[in-house]
């Protein structure tokens, strides 16, 4: 499965306790991969959020390495406090 569309705000704690296991949320943008199929499977849609969107994702031509990008993306915000690509909006984000 490719969730497509990881960021922060799709991570969620189950409960309040300092224990609580993480959950992942928002499966809408997601796809089942076809296990029958021999070698990475590309996809073409167009989806996900700005700042978490990797570039082959944008061209149209990926697989299930979209997630990692995307991971990355989470991971230099945790890290550095703020996200890894500037812009004013949207389109200047994505360029």
């Amino acid at each position: 499965m490719v969730h497509r569309d990881l960021k922060p705000e799709n991570f969620l704690f189950e409960t309040k306790d300092d224990e609580s296991d993480i959950k992942v949320i928002d499966f809408g943008l997601s796809k089942i991969l076809d296990a029958s199929t021999k070698g990475l499977q590309r996809m073409k849609t167009k989806a996900g959020t700005p700042y978490y969107i990797s570039p082959e994702v944008l061209t149209g031509n990926y697989d299930l390495a979209c997630d990692l990008w995307s991971a990355g993306c989470i991971l230099y915000i945790l890290l550095c406090g703020y996200p890894p690509f500037y812009g004013d909006d949207d389109q200047e984000i994505l360029k």
